[in-house]
């Protein structure tokens, strides 16, 4: 009884104490009666998941503003929206990846100091970067991106290996590829870079690869998939740092030998593959974000990269892949050591004046403009002319810039406006007066476009050209220069645009308008308004001053007329009555009863003589025409060739006279080309003189090759140096290849002959004692013996006689052909007959005295 007793109250002791142990909480706990902490766990739970869905939401949103970044690209309107959207994009992505973890001190700090670092960094040398630079910014950053995605790479082989977690062979190859791609990207870009700035980084690497530079490219391939199996498979770390070092001489190689306009479908194309690692990072990091926008960066690369590429007729493969297996950098020019261009020069008041004479003009940049830092009077100049009322366009080629639509920022920075800014395909240059080309080389040269089919800006199609180039030499080789409408203005460009620009203000907006419209209706033949019947008879009658125009043709000879009835109206305004002789527009085409309809008067030539205050004749004038002038003639506008002496000693009688002598004025001006007649001819005349010479040739102008070997070209011969002879030469060298020599005896003109491209014959003096005729007989001499065509030009002096008498003559080959161009003045050779052909059998010469002049007048 009492065990009984005690045993149970050990028992009531024993459920006591097991009472009081089972309401402990962690006992509670433990033995899974319940679990108080099962509530704030899902507290826990709750809190995780609203900074997921946070993350999402700022990644998805990054998302939408990096698409709407690239939609806001479509217009310039829109430019700057698109950089507004980069930005926020750029930040919600940030901040996203800032909030990923959970808060403290010491993450806050790391994350804010890093952002704050970086983002002063970018800001730095994004104000303090030129928009000449923007190429090189480019390149920075892809190399920037580039590194980061191989330390990505590498921060994830950490990362797993910190956590002893199993490596996915999937996720191993994409990290090889991301750390393969990128290292490329970096090194690419880098090399990029530095020829952008015109820097030789790999001059001596090649040079000591040489010739192996194919093997070593295949080792290196091979050893790259070799470590890339080794991280797949075995997950060694080291591999993917001799993965970096291979892919740095690869992305080094693929672009180290490209010219420097194929960095223009390089650089857009490395975009395309920056996406593509950016894409390959996202799938790695589960970042949904980075897929997007390496999505992004796939497809505008890849527009741009196909613009640039067709810009310059050069696929993507040609332009990264080709220069891999060269062996050198150097790339070789085709420019010879003599310089030669055949076009006119000018000055800068000439380029003024034709500024301000023509209405359309279009402007064609290159990538001389900013290295010549010349671009701000470019800007100016077009601005200025379209303040005046004047159609100003520019033109951009595809691979003008250092990257697709770098020109079009850098005017646009100098305040011109996009809508005036055009793509090559948009740009029809047969409807522009003028166009001015400044720091173009390649965009310009129509043998690219002839033979390579690569686009080029038409330049030659517009009226006038004017290309200014500080070295001209630089591109003696641009066919470009073997149109005659070319004309070069050499020197400082900063000094000469500048310097048109102050002519331009001098004259101010209005003198401009009113001289672009007088051009308009000069061009067009037309006049301000028709005058009616009451109005011109009201202004006939106004006029105090008289304008005569004789009929000039005489025996055949001219057929030209110093005005046409459509701007009678234009001198009636200006106060001055137009008197017309008879017929004298008959051999142009214009009838009296037309010159009658535009308030000319038609009248005989002594009445003209009788009461004209000016006078304007075309052909040469002569002493019986002197006669008949009275002492009210005030104006005399006249060529007095070579008899002017004579001719102004009979005109000293007219007191009140001014004579203007149209042979004085100077042919190299330029506002004398744009209308002279004499130029005109003078082209004619030579290119028929040519033709003719070549047709009784018996022998090709060209070397022609065949299996026996190859034919000597044609040895021509210009005798004289004047503005005839030298476009007989330009001719024969352009259209028929054949080499010219010029002979000259004046001094002075050796430098322009060789100017010209053409091989002066050289007069060698070698006794003092010598008669200088003497010696220049002998070079003419010897020159003849080799010679296969001779054109005269130069006119016969009295005195010295004919230049190729029968003795100089006699010093030809058999077959030989001369042609007169001089047969009207008397020619210059002893065998000319005036318009025959004339064929000597001793010596065996073919003489051509065509009077070729009556052509051309008549042309």
């Amino acid at each position: 009884q009492e065990f009984s007793s005690k045993y149970k109250q050990f028992q009531r002791f024993v459920n006591n104490q097991y009472n009081q142990i089972s309401q402990n909480k962690t006992v509670q706990m433990l033995i899974g009666k319940q679990n108080p902490q099962q509530p704030q766990k899902k507290e826990n739970q709750v809190k995780n998941d609203d900074i997921t869905n946070f993350q999402h939401a700022s990644y998805f949103a990054a998302s939408f503003l990096f698409i709407m970044s690239i939609i806001s690209l479509n217009s310039f309107q829109n430019s700057r929206k698109s950089v507004l959207f980069a930005i926020g994009g750029m930040i919600t992505a940030i901040s996203a990846t800032f909030y990923q973890e959970s808060w403290n001190l010491a993450d806050s700090f790391r994350w804010l100091s890093s952002f704050l670092i970086g983002g002063s960094i970018g800001l730095y040398f994004g104000l303090n970067t030129k928009i000449t630079q923007y190429g090189q910014a480019v390149c920075f950053l892809q190399s920037l991106i580039g590194l980061a995605s191989f330390l990505l790479g590498i921060a994830q082989f950490e990362r797993l290996k910190q956590f002893k977690a199993k490596f996915n062979k999937l996720d191993s190859f994409q990290t090889v590829f991301v750390c393969l791609l990128g290292t490329m990207i970096f090194s690419s870009a880098v090399t990029c870079y530095f020829k952008l700035d015109k820097k030789n980084i790999a001059k001596e690497p090649l040079n000591l690869i040489g010739k192996y530079r194919n093997s070593v490219n295949f080792i290196v391939l091979i050893c790259i998939g070799v470590f890339g199996l080794l991280y797949v498979v075995f997950s060694m770390g080291f591999a993917l740092w001799m993965i970096f070092i291979l892919a740095l001489y690869i992305g080094w190689g693929l672009v180290v030998s490209v010219q420097q306009r194929q960095l223009n479908v390089i650089i857009p194309f490395q975009t395309v593959l920056m996406g593509i690692t950016l894409s390959f990072v996202g799938f790695v990091f589960n970042r949904d974000y980075l897929i997007i926008v390496g999505a992004l960066c796939i497809t505008g690369g890849y527009k741009l990269t196909q613009r640039a590429s067709h810009g310059i007729n050069c696929g993507i493969f040609d332009a990264y892949f080709k220069s891999w297996n060269d062996q050198n950098i150097e790339i070789k020019s085709n420019i010879s050591s003599d310089f030669a261009y055949n076009n006119q020069d000018i000055n800068f008041m000439d380029l003024s004046n034709e500024l301000m004479s023509a209405s359309n003009i279009v402007f064609v940049p290159g990538n001389g403009i900013y290295q010549q830092q010349c671009t701000k009077y470019i800007a100016d100049i077009a601005l200025y002319l379209q303040e005046a009322g004047k159609n100003i366009q520019f033109c951009i080629h595809p691979s003008s810039g250092k990257l697709p639509g770098h020109m079009n920022a850098i005017l646009a920075e100098y305040d011109v406006a996009f809508e005036i800014i055009k793509e090559l395909e948009e740009v029809d240059f047969s409807k522009f007066e003028l166009c001015i080309i400044v720091g173009a080389y390649d965009e310009i040269n129509p043998d690219f476009y002839n033979f390579q089919k690569i686009p080029t800006c038409q330049v030659w199609e517009s009226n006038r050209v004017v290309y200014i180039q500080t070295k001209v030499e630089n591109n003696k080789n641009n066919g470009v220069f073997d149109y005659n409408n070319v004309f070069v203005l050499k020197g400082d460009n900063q000094k000469n645009l500048e310097a048109v620009y102050n002519q331009l203000q001098l004259k101010g907006v209005q003198i401009i308008r009113e001289i672009c419209l007088e051009n308009e209706i000069i061009n067009k033949n037309q006049v301000y308004c028709q005058i009616n019947e009451e109005e011109l008879f009201s202004l006939k009658n106004k006029c105090q001053k008289v304008l005569g125009v004789l009929n000039e043709f005489e025996n055949n000879i001219e057929n030209r007329v110093s005005i046409t009835p459509e701007l009678i109206q234009c001198f009636i305004k200006n106060g001055i009555n137009v008197w017309i002789e008879k017929n004298a527009g008959k051999q142009c085409g214009y009838t009296d009863e037309m010159y009658c309809q535009f308030g000319a008067k038609i009248t005989n030539s002594d009445d003209i003589y009788q009461n004209a205050h000016i006078i304007v004749l075309i052909s040469q004038l002569k002493e019986n025409q002197i006669q008949k002038l009275q002492q009210n003639l005030e104006i005399l506008i006249a060529p007095l060739g070579h008899d002017k002496l004579n001719l102004i000693n009979t005109l000293v009688k007219y007191e009140n006279l001014t004579v203007l002598d149209i042979n004085e004025i100077p042919e190299d001006d330029f506002l004398y080309q744009k209308l002279s007649v004499k130029q005109n001819n003078s082209l004619i005349l030579a290119h028929r003189g040519v033709l003719e010479g070549f047709y009784h040739l018996n022998k090709s102008s060209r070397g022609i090759n065949n299996k026996i070997g190859q034919t000597q070209q044609a040895q021509c011969l210009v005798i004289g140096a004047d503005s005839l002879g030298l476009n007989v030469g330009k001719i024969i060298k352009q259209t028929f290849g054949a080499n010219v020599s010029v002979f000259d005896q004046r001094d002075g003109l050796k430098e322009s002959i060789k100017k010209m491209g053409f091989l002066p014959v050289d007069i060698v003096y070698e006794n003092q004692f010598l008669n200088p005729i003497s010696a220049q007989k002998n070079a003419l001499q010897k020159c003849l013996q080799i010679t296969d065509l001779i054109i005269i030009t130069k006119e016969k002096k009295e005195e010295e006689g004919n230049i190729l008498n029968e003795e100089m003559c006699s010093n030809l080959k058999r077959g030989a052909v001369i042609v007169d161009l001089v047969v009207e003045k008397g020619g210059n050779c002893s065998f000319t007959q005036f318009n025959k052909v004339t064929y000597d059998q001793n010596i065996g010469i073919t003489v051509i005295g065509y009077n070729i002049n009556i052509c051309a007048q008549r042309i």
